[in-house]
């Protein structure tokens, strides 16, 4: 799929709020995989994921209207995600019988990998994930793995700028203890 430019992705967002279902799947194409990736990461449970996935593009088109075009429309699609994310992993926490297994197919498919090695450290590093406090573990994944800046973090988890600093630090901090143990 070609990436849409910020303008295009402005005209689909005011279409969509206009009741245009086709302009909305546009968006949704254009998104779905990112947010897939990221509710995967939240979560390390592909069917979850994939709910996930539904009900965030459902909150998406219930809540579009309330899109101010203040910011980007993926810094507000980012923002509302984790909200999904957080509440439908604290609500299925309680459902659940603590399987954490890690489907390292689902994760690895948007990353390219040519050594076993760097296959291996990733997989240590989405287990060693898995052990960090759920905020610490967001800002990791939105700072490191996603490539936001923590202005933009500050945006989107709406944390201040140091906040998302503190949660950082925390997380690179536990992250290289459980992974000295895992070498």
């Amino acid at each position: 799929m070609e990436t849409l430019t910020n303008d295009e992705v402005i005209e689909l967002v005011r279409l969509s709020v206009q009741g245009d279902r086709n302009a909305f799947k546009k968006l949704y194409d254009q998104y779905n995989r990112q947010i897939y990736t990221l509710a995967m990461r939240m979560t390390t449970d592909h069917l979850l994921s994939q709910d996930i996935l539904q009900d965030i593009f459902l909150r998406v088109w219930q809540k579009l209207h309330t899109f101010k075009f203040e910011s980007s429309f993926f810094s507000w699609l980012y923002r509302l995600s984790l909200n999904v994310i957080m509440r439908k992993t604290k609500s299925n926490s309680k459902h659940t019988t603590g399987n954490n297994e890690v489907d390292v197919e689902e994760l690895l498919s948007s990353q390219k990998f040519e050594s076993s090695d760097s296959i291996n450290g990733a997989i240590d590093l989405e287990r060693a994930l898995l052990k960090l406090p759920e905020q610490p573990r967001k800002i990791f994944i939105l700072y490191v793995m996603e490539g936001f800046s923590h202005k933009e973090i500050k945006e989107i988890a709406g944390i201040s700028e140091g906040a998302s600093k503190a949660h950082l630090s925390r997380a690179r901090a536990v992250l290289r203890k459980e992974l000295q143990y895992e070498t």
